[in-house]
């Protein structure tokens, strides 16, 4: 992989697209130190972007790590063979790209597979490339890194907002106790996770069986390893849109199915019966519901 420099500026990127403004785009992070606070290098931290036709967001996403200003940074980009405009835009950005590669993959979990296998640094985290990260955000995470050493995972609030940039809530991990896991479908948004490389070789990668919920599996994973430290910064920002899989009806009733067979997976006997027991209660519920004449009638009518 090429040695390339990180520090970079909005003098060195390629100009923005006409009508866009503010971070990244006409804003850059300010200098930043070459050292840690404590006067020691600063580690390095390796990022994995996968992309699958977003070319409408991903250059957002890619300026927003070239900019952090971080002097230690390897950026991974894993396209899974592209047919809209993305690959133009990566190739854009290529001379600042640790590596990159486009082709055709198993999903969303193997493309992030894929560049873990090539990342080098002490420090990593996966960005989606419809999601960006605030200014700095990587030498505050390096630094507490560096302050605290024995912490292996940091988790950090992100903002969800429109596709146009307007905010609509902040989400913060609820909790950190392993048990709680259970009961938080989205437990921790992936753009606010960042974690060491040991504790990864350690845990394992991606299930790349899984689609949606391949990092409430991966945090669960990570809990029975380490405590988890969360810091009160909002790490980045996370588009709310309709092809997104999170948020889109289509893939709504996959998430549910993949976050039951995560939950059971790592329940106990007793988590697991309280998981079934509330399925069988729900079930029944259902089907009382769809016996009721109203519903008979909206089902005729085609209204449901």
């Amino acid at each position: 992989m090429p040695a390339i420099n990180t520090v970079l500026t909005l003098a060195d990127l390629p100009s923005p697209p006409s009508g866009k403004t503010g971070w990244p785009w006409t804003e850059e992070t300010p200098l930043l130190p070459n050292k840690m606070p404590d006067g020691s290098e600063c580690p390095k931290i390796s990022i994995v972007t996968p992309n699958y036709n977003y070319g409408q967001f991903i250059e957002e996403t890619i300026r927003s790590v070239l900019l952090q200003g971080y002097p230690n940074l390897e950026y991974i980009v894993i396209d899974g063979g592209s047919t809209d405009n993305s690959v133009e835009i990566i190739k854009k950005y290529e001379p600042w790209l640790t590596y990159w590669v486009s082709e055709p993959d198993k999903g969303q979990s193997h493309a992030i597979n894929k560049g873990f296998v090539c990342c080098t640094g002490e420090i990593m985290a996966w960005l989606n490339s419809d999601d960006c990260f605030n200014e700095r955000i990587l030498y505050k995470i390096a630094s507490i890194f560096i302050q605290k050493p024995e912490t292996n995972l940091i988790t950090c609030p992100v903002r969800r907002i429109t596709s146009k940039g307007k905010e609509i809530t902040i989400t913060h991990t609820p909790s950190t106790i392993f048990k709680d896991i259970f009961y938080w479908s989205y437990y921790m948004p992936q753009a606010g996770v960042f974690f060491k490389k040991k504790i990864l070789d350690k845990v394992g990668y991606l299930d790349e069986s899984l689609q949606i919920q391949m990092d409430y599996d991966f945090w669960f994973r990570f809990a029975k390893k380490t405590d988890f430290l969360n810091y009160q910064e909002i790490a980045a920002n996370i588009k709310i849109h309709p092809e997104a899989k999170t948020t889109s009806n289509k893939y709504q009733a996959l998430s549910q199915k993949e976050a039951l067979l995560v939950k059971l997976r790592y329940a106990d006997e007793e988590i697991k019966n309280k998981i079934l027991n509330e399925l069988v209660l729900d079930r029944i519920a259902y089907n009382k519901l769809r016996n009721s004449f109203w519903i008979k009638v909206l089902i005729k009518l085609k209204l449901l």
